[in-house]
């Protein structure tokens, strides 16, 4: 009986990635930040368990943590840390051509909370705006979701500014209109609301 072996599609004489050669093709321009006003220490949160305060300190490696308060709005704060970011980068929302929205906890289902961002923000609407879920790595997820976009910039459909909400028939309009290359293939997954799903792998 043979023994199964792992493989790589990467040769073994592929030269390695240079110091010189980002993984992403992107730079970080300015960063932000927006915290809810009050302060839990983690005392605090073990006296409502039941437990040693410098037992759950030694244990989690936290001292402190934020927790929204009912008057604070999770959009207020989102829209003040981008508005940070923009100042610490010397730049407005007219300079930017994409929201992305990063939160394992959406605000809401509909309207979306990227597009809520990009409204607060003051942002054209004929620019780009949506959200990535991903859990605890949503942030990674957005940071090389927005390093793709970079990347192939060229290769972006925009339907919503056009012909406006399409639902489930933003997929044919979209594949209509794609500039998809000989060859390449696609894998289409859909959802009904949540209920049920479907999928389509197609290839030019």
């Amino acid at each position: 009986m043979s023994t199964p072996t792992l493989s790589s599609t990467t040769p073994a004489d592929a030269a390695p990635a240079r110091p010189d050669q980002p993984l992403l093709p992107m730079a970080i321009l300015g960063t932000g930040e927006a915290l809810p006003r009050r302060v839990v220490t983690t005392a605090e949160v073990a006296a409502r368990c039941g437990l040693p305060a410098d037992e759950a300190e030694q244990r989690s490696g936290v001292l402190t943590r934020h927790w929204i308060s009912p008057d604070e709005d999770p959009l207020d704060l989102g829209v003040a840390a981008a508005r940070s970011a923009l100042a610490d980068a010397g730049l407005t929302i007219a300079d930017i051509d994409c929201v992305l929205n990063a939160s394992g906890t959406p605000m809401q289902a509909i309207p979306d909370g990227g597009a809520l961002l990009a409204a607060e923000l003051g942002m054209a609407p004929t620019k780009s705006a949506y959200s990535v879920h991903g859990t605890c790595l949503s942030f990674l997820f957005a940071l090389r979701e927005a390093a793709l976009l970079i990347a192939h910039a060229d290769r972006v459909e925009e339907t919503l500014a056009e012909v406006g909400n399409t639902i489930a028939a933003g997929i044919p309009l979209t594949l209509h209109r794609a500039r998809i290359q000989p060859g390449e293939r696609l894998l289409l997954v859909g959802s009904g609301a949540g209920t049920h799903f479907g999928a389509l792998l197609v290839q030019n």
